[in-house]
This record gives C-alpha cells, sequence and structure tokens, in this order.
C-alpha cells in the first residue's frame, strides 16, 4: 500500500491506494472520489503528462538515431562506367580517301581531321561576343591544312546529300561566314567529285597566291624619304 496526497485547502487527504484505483479515507467523502487517483497515488492528469514526455522522449531519441546513422555513401559519377564505346573510324569512307589525297598532295603540311571551329578562331581584341560564340560554339571543320608550326592554311569542307537539309544549309553558312571574318580561306569539295592530287595541290597554291597579294596589298608603303639639303661650305 501507499500513500498519496491531494491538497485541499488546509485539509490532506490521506487516501488508500490499491491495484486499481483509490478510496478516500477522510471526511471529504464524496467530494474527493470525483478526482480519480491511479497508482501510487498520483492523479490522471499527472500521470498522462508524465506518458507525454515519455513518448517525446522516445521520439527524440529515435530521431537523433536515425539522424545520427551513417548512411551509405553515394555514388560519385566517375565511380562507374558511363555508356560509352569506342567508334571505328574517325572519318567516313570518302572523307578517308579525301584525307589522304590531302596528305599526299601537300607533303609539306599537315592534314587535322574534325577540328572544331572555336580551335581555329577567336575574338578580336579577346572581347567575347555571347551572340556569335553560341552561333559556332557546335560548329566543326572536316579538315584544317597547317603548316608545320601549326599556322593555318586553309580549311577544308566535304559535302554530300545531307547538306542539303535545311539545318546543314544554315550551319554551312554560320561557318562560312566566321572563317570569311578570321581571314581563313575555306575549300569546298563534294563526295561525288572528290579531287585528285593535281587538283589539291592547284587550289591551295592558288589560296597561297591569293593571301600574298592581299598581304602586299594592305602592306604600308615604305615612308619617303626627306629632302636632304646641301650644306654649304
Amino acid at each position: 500500500m501507499f500513500e498519496g496526497a491531494l491538497p485541499s485547502g488546509a485539509d490532506v487527504c490521506h487516501r488508500s491506494v490499491g491495484t486499481s484505483g483509490a478510496t478516500c479515507t477522510a471526511r471529504h467523502g464524496a467530494a474527493c472520489a470525483r478526482t480519480p487517483m491511479l497508482a501510487f497515488g498520483f492523479p490522471l492528469e499527472r500521470r498522462m503528462a508524465v506518458h507525454y514526455w515519455w513518448v517525446l522522449l522516445i521520439v527524440l531519441v529515435v530521431i537523433a538515431a536515425v539522424i545520427g546513422k551513417p548512411g551509405r555513401p553515394r555514388r560519385s559519377a566517375l565511380d562507374q562506367p558511363w555508356p560509352l564505346e569506342r567508334v571505328e573510324t574517325l572519318l567516313s569512307e570518302p572523307e578517308q580517301v579525301l584525307y589522304l589525297r590531302l596528305s599526299n598532295a601537300l607533303p609539306e603540311c599537315r592534314i587535322c581531321p574534325q577540328v572544331q571551329l572555336l580551335q581555329t578562331v577567336q575574338f578580336k581584341g579577346g572581347t567575347r561576343n555571347q551572340g556569335v560564340l553560341n552561333r559556332i560554339s557546335q560548329l566543326s571543320v572536316d579538315f584544317v591544312i597547317v603548316r608545320p608550326d601549326t599556322s593555318i592554311v586553309a580549311a577544308v569542307e566535304l559535302g554530300d546529300a545531307s547538306h542539303r537539309r535545311a539545318d546543314r544549309r544554315d550551319a554551312d553558312a554560320r561557318k562560312t561566314r566566321a572563317l570569311e571574318s578570321a581571314g581563313i580561306p575555306l575549300i569546298r569539295w563534294e563526295v561525288g567529285r572528290l579531287p585528285d592530287l593535281v587538283t589539291i595541290r592547284t587550289a591551295v597554291a592558288e589560296l597561297a597566291n591569293e593571301s600574298n597579294a592581299a598581304s602586299r596589298a594592305t602592306r604600308r608603303p615604305p615612308l619617303p624619304r626627306g629632302r636632304v639639303e646641301p650644306r654649304m661650305s
């Protein structure tokens, strides 16, 4: 048996507490019986408050355990292979034929296939124009003919039936505009009429002559020498 306490004004109500409830043994009688008393002499409201705090404590412990538990490490995109495979050849069959002919016709030069257009041009003064960049950033050139020091001689494009599509014509026009603006000669040949070695050498030689003529035209003439007055003896 346990003794509980319940304040009631200046009096103290002693209860004899059993396992199923409590019975008032003081003179308060029915008035005290209206306040339920459970095990260990605690009022019902106090026991519910204690249960609430215990439940809250358990929930907090569970949340802390879940948050503090080391999760499965996230795999980086570099930790696993990507769904890629190597292409059989870098160039199509007509492009391979033209590549070999360019190499044989111009042994003094180097032939670079499939070059990004942005590798051949740059913005004047280092000021980038975003609109122009967006128009040429995805374009490439079939071949670039360069000297041994990698200075550019000319760009070469090989056309086929796909270049008749509207999107390809637009891409070709943007490519041509970019190369012309940068002063890079562009030679276009068709798959059905691949040039022979003589035709290649002639075309490149004509470009070299045109380039030299343009260079001479833009070269400033030497300043005339000033008149020298005769010295009086």
